[in-house]
């Protein structure tokens, strides 16, 4: 590693938070950036633009989501729009490969999280929203309580919804809306949560907890990753396979250590083996 830049390459768009995921389509891989008024992807090799798309939105936080060979992606302010790309096209593909557009429950902050054939948004003011991955029907909303800015987490087969108030709602993904567990920690929480080994590490503004079923030691291994390397995991999509996590827990139970972290903070935690 010698810190060389290995190539650059500007860009035609306006500011955007939204980190960039890295795909393989149809063993293609691709780079898949959204910035604002447009979303392009690039080889990873040489930086080369391989193509684009344009939309309206400008500081975009949410990161891409990928699969059912489609990149589905939020479109920032004011007005946010989910919108599923064919990633197979070449240059300006907005007339041609955009499958589908949605409008309702597509948020600010949090990224969408696919499981299977739904996609999953949870928006900024605590609206959870369940689509066909597929066809872009909307199939079913619910209110949770809360305002949202992390991202949503799939593990277990579940999805764990952190609030800015530090509840956590689990949910079992399906055309239907189904509240497995709700759980609770004190304090602000708008940093993503993230997986290491059977632990959920969670993030609020002044502490980061490290959480476990306090049986987890009885329970057969689980196929998952030990590592959480980046912001929403080792694929960048927020699914930590089967981890066995637990359910349900609170300042007194399941919470293996919480420390301190000195100052405010909201960045999300990444964990390397026992780091």
């Amino acid at each position: 590693w010698t810190g060389r830049i290995a190539w650059k390459r500007p860009r035609d768009s306006d500011h955007s938070y939204s980190t960039p995921l890295l795909i393989e389509h149809y063993d293609v891989p691709q780079i898949v950036s959204v910035g604002g008024r447009g979303v392009a992807s690039y080889d990873p090799v040489t930086g080369q633009e391989l193509w684009w798309c344009r939309h309206d939105g400008y500081s975009v936080v949410p990161r891409p989501v990928y699969g059912n060979a489609l990149v589905y992606i939020c479109t920032g302010y004011n007005t946010p729009m989910l919108m599923a790309i064919d990633p197979s096209g070449s240059q300006d593909v907005t007339d041609t490969h955009v499958i589908w557009k949605a409008e309702k429950g597509v948020p600010f902050n949090p990224s969408p999280i696919l499981v299977d054939s739904l996609l999953f948004l949870i928006g900024d003011t605590g609206v959870l929203s369940c689509y066909d991955a597929l066809a872009g029907e909307l199939l079913w909303q619910k209110r949770l309580r809360g305002r949202f800015s992390a991202s949503p987490l799939l593990a277990d087969g579940r999805l764990f919804l952190t609030s800015d108030e530090g509840v956590t709602y689990v949910v079992q993904p399906g055309e239907q809306f189904e509240l497995v567990g709700q759980c609770e920690l004190d304090g602000l929480v708008q940093a993503s949560p993230a997986v290491s080994g059977r632990s959920l590490l969670v993030r609020t503004e002044t502490h980061l907890y490290r959480i476990e079923d306090n049986a987890g030691a009885l329970a057969p291994q689980q196929e998952g990753s030990t590592d959480w390397p980046q912001f929403r995991g080792p694929k960048g999509q927020g699914d930590a396979g089967n981890p066995g996590l637990p359910t349900s827990w609170n300042e007194e139970t399941n919470v293996v250590w919480k420390a301190e972290i000195p100052g405010k903070g909201w960045s999300s935690p990444v964990a390397m083996g026992d780091r």
